[in-house]
């Protein structure tokens, strides 16, 4: 689950910071307070598209970082990229005014491509413009599999085509004949030592980039570290020696005029990050060296790198994955000599065995998708929906030949959605709005038996179009759905809002010349003076005081 979200100069956030609890989470504020920037900072740790536009206006760069409590899925993933993972998970994302991007997990760089893969594993997020989860068959074919009737024979189906795949390698390896198979073992060897002695890294072309700017431009970064320093701390005209001065006056004017007090700790918080500004940037200064060796080290490391992409890649991802690939069919011709037929015989017999466990996965996909299409247009219907259909299809995908069999059987899962009568129902991606969306995988989850997916589910429109009582069943639901799963759900309606276990509001301010966006954790009475701002508008009523206290009493009962 989300644990602390940190945001600096992203759109119209100069600096913020936000702890998240448990349960359910609702951000409310007014239209345009920034709530949906939040939202935008969470993608970005998902790995979505780096904009410049996003740079605060002024600002050189953008920051999000996040902390996690991660799950065994993402251990097992971090370790798989030798990324150590003792406790807690903090994704960091830093966007800069260049157009240049990066990323790290507990420190350690990652690609974009990383982020993407790991970013579903800890929250997902459904909107106008994120709900990809919902609209990727893979994921309604994952949400009916697990459906207790049909997840035995998912898994047997898949551990059937494992044996399956492995015996049609040992036959094709057999097919080539002894001196093929020779001569394609060596070169598979020699495509594989070829990417060995290079021994690329995941990641580590953007970490080479990075190194060989510092080093190029090394002569500047000393010049211009050590003029920060003697800007900010050296000398009589410096910064930090201008700020001891100010504060002797403040707190001068402080004893005559109590109110100058608050200033004097700005201050000294200014003065202390002049003073940490100016360390980093003589430390820099002081250990920033020419280094001819290794910009030539950089360079030729980069240039073996580059080899390996053209020839195996276009990615360094691809290059490693070729490698595995390789690996496994060097593996399966260093075997033993064996019969041919013997071995097209058992790929015939596996072949059998895996269309008759993937016969059984689709009679049970067929009884349970009729089930679950009734569930989830019984929860529909109090979402504003009553007049949606729902279907959940199963589209054949036969396999006449060992080659052609899937791991997933011989059907593929597609959800068909309808929110309007007299339409027929189609692929939800080409039908559904962002709040239908929401409030779909919203019932879909809610039917399914059990939430699916990552710890934390940030939901941007699921009050698209309602209100009344089906914004107090949405809002019930939700909290239902947090009970699995810490939920995140951005809201204009009171309805919803009063089911949190933690509000924040999120409101914008103007400090001088700028507009500033902050979130606030409310405390209770502060929650009865949100909601009853929500019902009522700027001037509130003692009437909308007592009835958000009334939507308190109800949601918590």
């Amino acid at each position: 689950m989300l644990r602390h979200l940190r945001v600096e100069n992203l759109a119209l956030i100069d600096a913020l910071e936000l702890d998240l609890a448990e349960g359910l989470c609702l951000l409310t504020g007014e239209t345009g307070a920034g709530k949906s920037i939040l939202v935008e900072a969470l993608g970005l740790l998902c790995g979505d598209r780096a904009d410049t536009d996003l740079i605060r206006t002024g600002s050189t760069e953008a920051v999000v970082e996040a902390t996690f409590d991660p799950d065994g899925q993402v251990r097992a993933l971090l370790a798989s990229w030798d990324i150590p993972c003792e406790g807690e998970v903090v994704l960091r994302r830093r966007l800069q005014g260049s157009g240049r991007s990066s990323a790290t997990v507990n420190g350690a760089s990652v690609s974009v491509a990383q982020l993407r893969e790991l970013g579903p594993l800890v929250v997902t997020i459904h909107g106008q413009h994120q709900s990809r989860s919902l609209l990727d068959e893979e994921t309604h074919r994952d949400l009916l599999d697990a459906q207790p009737s049909v997840a035995p024979h998912a898994a047997q189906t898949a551990a059937a085509h494992a044996a399956l795949s492995q015996a049609i390698a040992r036959w094709r390896a057999l097919q080539r004949g002894r001196a093929d198979r020779d001569q394609r073992r060596d070169a598979v060897k020699f495509q594989r030592d070829e990417i060995d002695r290079v021994g690329p890294k995941p990641g580590e072309d953007e970490d080479l980039l990075l190194q060989k700017n510092r080093l190029q431009h090394a002569e500047r970064i000393v010049e211009d570290a050590g003029a920060v320093a003697t800007l900010l701390r050296d000398g009589e005209a410096s910064a930090q020696t201008q700020a001891v001065e100010a504060l002797r006056r403040l707190e001068d004017l402080a004893e005559i005029d109590p109110a100058w007090a608050p200033f004097i700790r700005d201050l000294k918080d200014a003065s202390g990050v002049l003073s940490s500004i100016a360390a980093e940037a003589e430390r820099v200064a002081a250990t920033t060296v020419f280094d001819p060796e290794a910009l030539e080290a950089a360079l030729a490391r980069l240039a073996d790198l580059d080899r390996l992409k053209r020839k195996y890649g276009p990615s360094l991802d691809d290059v490693l994955s070729q490698r595995e690939r390789l690996e496994e069919e060097f593996r399966s011709l260093s075997g033993s000599g064996a019969d041919p037929e013997a071995a097209e015989r058992e790929v015939r017999e596996l072949f059998r065995a895996f269309l008759k466990a993937a016969a059984a996965l689709g009679q049970a996909r067929a009884s349970a998708a009729k089930g679950l299409a009734e569930s989830v247009l019984g929860e529909l219907k109090p979402l504003a929906l009553e007049k949606a259909r729902f279907l959940v299809e199963l589209v054949p995908t036969p396999a006449r030949e060992p080659a052609e069999a899937k791991p997933t059987g011989l059907e593929n899962v597609r959800f068909l959605f309808s929110a309007n009568p007299g339409e027929p129902p189609k692929p939800l991606a080409k039908v559904a709005s962002g709040g239908e969306l929401s409030r779909t995988l919203l019932a879909i989850l809610t039917a399914s038996g059990k939430a699916r997916g990552p710890h934390t589910l940030v939901f941007d429109e699921v009050d698209a179009g309602i209100g009344g009582k089906p914004a107090e069943r949405v809002g019930r639901r939700l909290r239902d759905l947090a009970g699995h799963h810490q939920v995140l759900c951005i809201t204009h309606l009171p309805q919803i809002a009063a089911f949190a276990h933690q509000h924040v509001r999120v409101a914008k301010e103007v400090a001088g010349a700028r507009t500033l966006v902050r979130a606030t954790a409310l405390a209770p009475q502060e929650r009865v003076a949100e909601l009853a701002r929500m019902l009522a508008g700027e001037q509130v009523p003692e009437t909308a005081l007592l009835h958000a206290q009334e939507l308190l009493r109800t949601a918590q009962a």
